[in-house]
């Protein structure tokens, strides 16, 4: 599925090589996305505007495949 909207809260931790970045949209929803994935998301920050293509594995955090963050592209 795809979506976009507005970072409100943004979380990032270490895991080994790479940086897991859970943020939380305007529209309510959690997404998380590994940097192994997309590099840029390291940058992620409240009040960025994103695109996002995810997998709706009814999860309370939703793995995001692609992401694009506006500005950054």
């Amino acid at each position: 599925k795809q979506d976009a909207g507005t970072i409100v809260r943004v979380y990032k931790e270490r895991s080994g090589e790479y940086t897991l970045v859970s943020f939380l949209l305007d529209n309510k929803k959690n997404y998380t996305i590994s940097s192994e994935n997309e590099p840029m998301a390291i940058y992620l920050q409240e009040g960025d505007q994103v695109r996002l293509t995810y997998m709706d594995t009814g999860e309370i955090f939703l793995p995001v495949k692609e992401m694009t963050i506006q500005g950054l592209e």
